[in-house]
């Protein structure tokens, strides 16, 4: 009898467990949208086709619920800081009207994108642009987030990693680098011997968890022409082990 009833307090708290992630979602929610003017701006530019004292936001950010309050506090807060963060910086002024057709303006906008998903770990991307008035091109990136659901912390790998681990992951790096853009790569890219990975984090490059495992995706131009987008490179989980793996180890 005692035994029945362990196990059917312990299903109830599987089931309950289920039930919570069940109900986990993401949503978008405006962080600003619209146009804004810089107050004592005088655009320097040819007024007739660039205006850099105007911007046009288009700024999202992802907000979870469905987990604990103390939880989804911790994984809001760090979704919501690189959108706040562009808003405040890149588009900054008070609210204005539209401006005339053709005429160009600042940019900054920001979306995301839920890429995976269990009962225990999310991976959230943020991608962001700005642009500047007359800019032959915006400036995108990305930033990944993979989220331990049970503590609402970020999954740092490379933290959960040993020094030769470390080096092993950045060998990795530089070689399918080398593979997949064999003359697309800058000469110091091809030729690098200072690594990508240390104990600080990702040099110009950013690392979240997929359904190909731990992506590391470099910043556009940092290591190959504006053309070729964010280079990445998926890392095999001999290598670097799921989020789930590292959880459990840390």
């Amino acid at each position: 009898m005692r035994l029945f009833a362990n196990s059917a307090i312990l299903l109830a708290a599987i089931a309950a467990t289920t039930a919570a992630h069940a109900a986990l979602s993401v949503d978008g929610s405006m962080v600003k949208a619209g146009y804004f003017l810089a107050q004592d701006c005088t655009p320097e530019a040819d007024p007739k086709n660039f205006n850099e004292c105007v911007c046009e936001a288009n700024i999202k950010k992802a907000e979870v619920k469905g987990l604990s309050p103390e939880i989804t506090a911790l994984v809001n807060e760090h979704l919501a800081m690189l959108p706040e963060k562009l808003a405040t910086e890149s588009c900054e002024g008070k609210p204005t009207t539209p401006l005339a057709d053709g005429l160009k303006v600042n940019k900054a906008s920001a979306d995301y994108d839920v890429v995976y998903q269990t009962d225990s770990t999310l991976t959230v991307l943020i991608t962001y642009s700005t642009y500047g008035a007359g800019a032959e091109h915006p400036l995108d990136g990305t930033e990944g987030f993979t989220f331990d659901l049970a503590s609402g912390k970020v999954v740092d790998p490379i933290a959960a990693l040993k020094p030769e681990q470390i080096a092993k992951a950045d060998e990795f790096i530089k070689a399918e680098l080398l593979k997949k853009y064999p003359t697309a790569l800058y000469d110091e890219a091809q030729t690098r011997t200072d690594p990508y990975l240390t104990e600080n984090g990702c040099d110009t490059c950013t690392i979240f968890y997929g359904k190909d495992g731990w992506m590391v995706r470099f910043q556009i131009t940092a290591i190959a022409p504006y053309m070729i987008g964010e280079p990445e490179v998926a890392i095999p989980a001999e290598i670097i082990p799921p989020p789930e793996k590292l959880i459990v180890k840390s």
